[in-house]
């Protein structure tokens, strides 16, 4: 295996053409980085790898001699106008990425308000900070209380497009999904760094794009979408920092986003770079490549000094151990789960790409040696560990796995499309072919289903449904024309999905806030206190209120003072009428003022 990733298979291969086509050997093992002439041809060399040397460009999977019609245009041309006309076409097909990752990522994103929790609660931060300005980006808080658990990179950003464009959801999201739907047209580019093929590289990006899950959950104005584009940009810096140290300062930068976004995170993603990085066998080790990455990272440790400088061991017990490593070792909130939580969330949504998956690992392993292969195994197996052994299961853990298993769908898409895929990877590529047309069904009787109730809804589903059975006959035809089918179908099943109003079905799991929002804040003065008899806060409401909710047991409200308010059902104040002045109603809620 040579250091820059160029395996002796592909050399011999290569070599083996080369005698066809009427070269002769020089004799022994000659270096296939070479420039070497094949029948009076050419053969055209790809830009300086990290080591150094000069490497074939390869025409798909193998390199060629220079067709006769290309051999003047290969000897007038000069080296750095085809670098350079290589950089722009994956300049421009990067674009294209970028905007159609923004046409999905941003349509309907002001359709339905923000959901409890995570979005809510870092709206509130949000409004906070942008109220007090650069203190509060640098020391955060909610609800005037000192905010210790996240970094405060998204929520600066959230807090400028408040500025901006007023407190609204698509403002709370635009930050986040923006940054997220980057990462689209980032693996691309990082797919062709490791494999140098733009078949795979595109198939990748495509994959990332299309995952339901992906989408779904990097609109939303949360956290890891963010984290996850530090991830991919410090990957695909740390690739190219031996041609310039100004990479590796964007890698260290890149890590710094990742640390300013979810804390310590960003430990296991570097330890997925550095463990990368000594096995490629690529020249990513030198100190004169991580010099820059730590000076990158010096905004990072800035804002972490601030903070332990202002609240001294305190954020060392609540910012890092309570809320970073004790995750490692106890349940935060009651939320745990099976060993299988993450494989049966990943099964949930990630059709119908997931048919593909049993292939894509097949070629992942088949092809171990080649860095592409290694980096996936690196990624999945950490995180696959890493989720496993964490007692505290949320959905969202899962989201750094996806870019890793898009790396590994887009290759095998790539190959089957090309006619590369034999033996046991084909078959496996077969059954996934077979599984499309139960997913057509499944798609075409759920649109019938939704029909009236839900008509775009049951439009994106008749059309996901529709493009897996076009896929399924063209495939089985044995026309690769049935994965782009089912890459455009996909894309326009997705986009009827964004505007649906469905994307973020947690809001059905409780009452809506909206009217419930809108009768507190018509009808009690701004900083009055209010409590309710629900058994817990709910962020939405508290951020959508304008004002801190504070849950209370049913039995103190009997007791509670004259002149304080009071949100409840109309059963809890039954045989008490008297008591209570009853000053809004919406949908199965009260509100009430207790009297003498």
């Amino acid at each position: 295996m040579h250091p820059c990733g160029a395996g002796r298979p592909v050399w011999q291969r290569n070599l083996g053409r080369w005698r066809g086509a009427g070269g002769a050997s020089r004799g022994g093992r000659s270096c296939h980085h070479r420039r070497r002439r094949a029948a009076g041809g050419t053969v055209r060399c790809q830009p300086r790898c990290a080591c150094g040397r000069d490497l074939w460009r390869r025409s798909g999977a193998r390199g060629w001699p220079v067709a006769p019609r290309d051999r003047d245009a290969a000897k007038s041309e000069p080296r750095g106008q085809r670098r350079h006309g290589i950089v722009t076409r994956s300049s421009h097909t990067a674009l294209v990425l970028w905007a159609v990752a923004l046409a999905l990522y941003l349509s309907g994103l002001w359709i339905e308000p923000l959901r409890d929790w995570e979005e809510s609660t870092y709206a509130r931060i949000a409004h906070e900070m942008a109220a007090a300005g650069w203190q509060g980006w640098l020391h955060p808080t909610l609800w005037g209380a000192p905010y210790l658990n996240k970094p405060t990179f998204l929520f600066g950003l959230m807090a400028a497009a408040f500025q901006v464009l007023g407190e609204t959801p698509f403002a709370a999201r635009l930050p986040g999904a923006v940054l997220t739907s980057a990462t689209v047209p980032l693996l691309y580019l990082l797919a062709l760094d490791l494999t140098g093929r733009r078949d795979r590289a595109l198939w990748v990006g495509l994959v990332h794009l299309l995952l339901l899950p992906v989408l779904r959950h990097g609109r939303l104005a949360m956290l890891d979408g963010v984290a996850v584009l530090g991830l991919v940009l410090m990957l695909l810096c740390l690739l190219r920092a031996p041609r310039h140290w100004g990479w590796g300062l964007a890698a260290g930068l890149a890590l710094a986003m990742v640390a300013l976004t979810k804390g310590l995170l960003a430990l296991p993603f570097l330890m997925i770079a550095v463990i990368f990085a000594r096995v490629s066998g690529r020249p990513l080790l030198r100190v004169r490549i991580w010099m820059p990455v730590l000076l990158g990272c010096l905004p990072a440790l800035a804002w972490f000094a601030a903070q332990w400088g202002y609240y001294g061991g305190t954020y060392t017990q609540e910012g890092l151990i309570k809320q970073g490593f004790a995750r490692l070792w106890t349940s935060v909130e009651g939320n745990r789960g099976s060993l299988l939580y993450y494989l049966l969330e990943i099964t949930k949504l990630a059709w119908p790409w997931l048919l593909f998956l049993p292939a894509a690992l097949w070629l992942v392993w088949q092809e171990r040696a080649q860095d592409w292969a290694r980096l996936v195994l690196i990624w999945l197996g950490g995180f696959a560990v890493l989720l496993t052994l964490m007692p505290t299961k949320l959905p969202w853990y899962v989201y750094p796995v996806y870019p890793a298993l898009s790396l590994a769908l887009g290759a095998v898409l790539a190959d089957a499309r090309a006619g590369r895929l034999t033996g046991r990877g084909a078959v496996l590529m077969r059954g996934g072919v077979w599984g499309l047309a139960a997913l057509a069904l499944a798609g075409i009787v759920g649109a019938l289903w939704l029909a009236m109730a839900q008509p775009i809804l049951a439009a994106s589903l008749l059309c996901a449904g529709l493009g897996c059975g076009a896929g399924f006959v063209l495939l089985r035809r044995g026309l690769s024309r049935g994965f782009d089918i089912l890459a455009v179908a996909a894309a326009l099943s997705l986009w009827l999905f964004t505007i649906s109003g469905q994307t973020v079905w947690e809001l059905n799991e409780d009452y809506p806030v909206a009217p419930v929002a809108q009768m507190i804040r018509d009808t009690l003065p701004p900083g009055a206190a209010l409590s309710t008899t629900r058994g817990h806060s709910r962020p939405a409401l508290n951020y959508q209120a304008g004002r801190f909710v504070t849950p209370r047991p049913p039995e103190q409200m009997l007791t509670a003072p004259a002149g304080s308010f009071w949100l409840t059902r109309p059963s809890e104040i039954d045989g008490h009428e008297s008591s209570f002045a009853i000053l809004g109603q919406a949908g199965d809620w009260l509100l009430v003022r207790k009297l003498p």
